[in-house]
């Protein structure tokens, strides 16, 4: 009997033992059903055996997965209850850290993942997880400041940083192929402003796997930085190829930036700072800003892309603060940049919302002028962008003038003022060697690259003699536009003049509006206002004067063409040209123009000063016409040149006009 007994308790704790591995099996392979159902397997394995260890554990795992508030308290009662009945388990230990930092813990999760070190050294992730807290902590207190208003914290950062780093190596000495460990070495380098370490980590990184997405990411950040565009535009490349689809498009969209229905292409066209370097630094800028919101802002855990938090789509829009400024009690971090900031809050110092944006422009406020500190909920920036080049930029004085030219092409005569103070140069008798790179780029409406041309000019010479022109070099440079080229009312014109010794870059950036020249009717070129032009070797010589200023003793030389003349039956044309100079028609000003502004243009109501008609005879249906005007009649201040040509054979009319300053 004793013996039929102890036989049927064995039986019946096998049988036991095999209902709860069936019920622990089935939990954790039915994947695709609901939570909910593999939890209520992993229940009634417990009620079977409730000191199962693995089921206590697997239950904490489905209630982790769970991830609510509630769920998380349950999750904690099983796995620390799976690591009381197995307490050298270390998996168990690495749940149960890793579940405090999802309760927003992360002290205790530190302890924890310290206690799993101390059982076991090779436990990585463990490392890695620490090194994680302390780059947390760098970049809390890095721009933290004492709730009570003491002072800065930012040498608690500083022990965060080496304290990160050695814990990221650690893990990398008993694992090569951490890859967490070299993310989180990125983001340490960039927060901490090692630039060139980010460039080696992220070589490092990628020499092991050479297609990784956030590897790729972090070289992008490192050559950006290093001001290596061209290197950190190809890293961007190889990493959208490696995206989905969804990170694709967040890294493509201009959503953020206000760009609405604009094409892309020339909503970039319009933003690139430099068309002369071989790459687009607002765009670039832009992935960078699109690669580093979703390296820092995301929330892995939780399946949250960086550019989808509050904080990263400010970071997308408007790029690094300019000052940051982060208090512990309560969680709140105020970035602030030129005239505008942003205050975000938190309630764990991990999920961060944007709680107000102020409008800090200078403003007349109670007692004077001052930043005006007001909440602004209908304040708008779409974007914000510092130019690289800013600093090194001037403006060019340009004049641009139309020509016909042959097989239906027109002629873009550009002529331009670079100051010398603008460039290191040599002076060779009249003439001064230069080192520079020189682009012309002509789009059109919609971004599209029309036509351009780029060259490396050596050679200059003074756009004239007088006192203000001569500290000026003239540049010159002719584009054709083909027919299909002309289909467009207006282009996007932009030259760029860049000194290599210097570093100094002159720009030129305008829409002009295309002229065009038809076969049957009278027609005319524009007008170039030239410093001198007379007969030259090989024809007419034109020194065109780009600044279109003059002195009042000396001659406006006009050179233009007429085309299509109709000769008479003896094979002659007869045409007359009238030209008037004068102010310019007060209409071409706004309403709002101060009259005091206008008289110190030199503007007054009287119309014109100078009128000449001259009568000419010819042969050819197309003429170059060049004239001076005597300008000694004229007061200083700005003047308009008025031209009409008449055809005498049919009465047809064309005509043009300019604007000039005497000094």
């Amino acid at each position: 009997m004793g013996v039929l007994f102890v036989f049927m308790l064995m039986a019946c704790v096998t049988a036991n033992a095999n209902s709860v591995d069936s019920l622990l099996a089935r939990a954790q392979s039915d994947t695709l059903k609901p939570l909910d159902y593999r939890i209520g397997l992993l229940r009634k394995a417990l009620n079977v055996d409730g000191d199962r260890a693995d089921v206590c554990a697997a239950l904490g795992a489905l209630f982790m997965q769970k991830n609510t508030p509630a769920s998380r308290v349950r999750a904690d009662r099983y796995i620390y209850r799976a690591i009381v009945l197995d307490p050298e388990n270390i998996d168990y230990h690495l749940s149960y850290a890793t579940l405090q930092r999802k309760k927003g813990f992360r002290y205790n999760a530190r302890r924890y993942f310290e206690k799993v070190l101390s059982i076991d050294s090779t436990q990585v992730e463990a490392a890695c997880e620490v090194g994680d807290y302390y780059l947390q902590d760098m970049l809390k207190y890095v721009d933290a400041r004492r709730f009570d208003g003491g002072g800065s914290m930012r040498s608690f950062a500083m022990e965060s940083v080496q304290k990160a780093a050695d814990y990221y190596h650690y893990a990398l000495a008993h694992d090569p192929y951490c890859r967490r460990a070299y993310y989180g070495l990125g983001m340490l380098s960039i927060e901490g402003g090692y630039n060139e370490d980010l460039i080696v980590i992220a070589r490092a990184l990628l020499d092991r796997w050479p297609q990784d997405r956030d590897g790729l990411l972090f070289l992008g950040l490192g050559y950006y930085v290093a001001e290596k565009y061209e290197a950190a535009g190809k890293a961007y490349d190889r990493a959208y190829a490696q995206m989905d689809s969804v990170g694709q498009a967040a890294m493509t969209s201009i959503e953020l930036l206000g760009g609405g229905d604009e094409a892309h292409a020339l909503f970039w066209q319009k933003r690139d700072p430099l068309f002369l370097t071989p790459v687009n630094e607002r765009k670039l800028a832009h992935r960078g800003r699109v690669a580093y919101a979703n390296l820092r802002f995301g929330l892995p855990d939780e399946g949250i892309a960086g550019w989808e938090t509050d904080m990263g789509k400010i970071w997308i829009r408007y790029g690094r603060y300019v000052n940051r400024v982060r208090t512990l009690i309560p969680h709140r971090e105020i970035w602030t940049y030129e005239d505008f900031s942003m205050t975000f809050f938190s309630y764990d110092s991990v999920h961060w919302k944007l709680e107000l944006m102020q409008d800090e422009r200078w403003a007349l406020v109670p007692g004077g002028w001052g930043r005006s500190q007001i909440l602004s909920p209908d304040f708008y920036l779409p974007e914000r962008y510092v130019d690289p080049y800013g600093d090194q930029k001037y403006g060019l004085p340009v004049q641009v003038g139309f020509f016909k030219a042959e097989e239906g092409q027109v002629k873009v005569a550009l002529s331009w003022g670079i100051p010398k103070r603008q460039l290191q140069y040599l002076k060779l008798y009249e003439t001064y060697q230069v080192d520079l790179d020189a682009g012309i780029f002509v789009h059109r409406s919609d971004g599209e690259e029309v036509t351009g041309v780029r060259w490396e000019p050596e050679a200059f010479r003074d756009v004239w003699t007088d006192s203000l022109k001569a500290q000026y070099l003239l540049g010159q440079r002719d584009l054709f536009l083909t027919p299909d080229q002309q289909d467009a009312d207006s282009l996007a014109l932009s030259l760029e003049i860049k000194d290599a010794g210097k570093k100094t870059v002159g720009v030129f950036r305008d829409t002009v509006f295309v002229q065009t020249f038809p076969d049957d009717v009278i027609s005319m070129s524009s007008v170039l206002l030239a410093s001198h032009v007379g007969d030259g070797k090989e024809g007419i010589e034109v020194i065109p004067n780009p600044l279109r200023t003059f002195d009042a003793d000396e001659l406006l030389y006009i050179y233009f063409e007429i085309y299509n003349l109709v000769r008479d039956a003896f094979g002659q044309t007869d045409f007359s040209v009238t030209y008037r100079v004068g102010p310019p028609d007060l209409r071409r000003f706004s309403d709002k123009q101060d009259r005091k502004a206008i008289a110190q243009l030199g503007i007054s109501d009287d119309r014109w000063r100078i009128a000449v008609s001259t009568d000419y005879r010819g042969g050819d249906m197309q003429e170059p016409i060049y004239l001076s005007v005597d300008l000694s009649e004229l007061g200083p201040g700005v003047h308009l040149l008025s031209i009409v040509v008449t055809d005498r054979q049919t009465g047809l009319q064309a005509w043009r006009e300019a604007l000039f300053r005497i000094l």
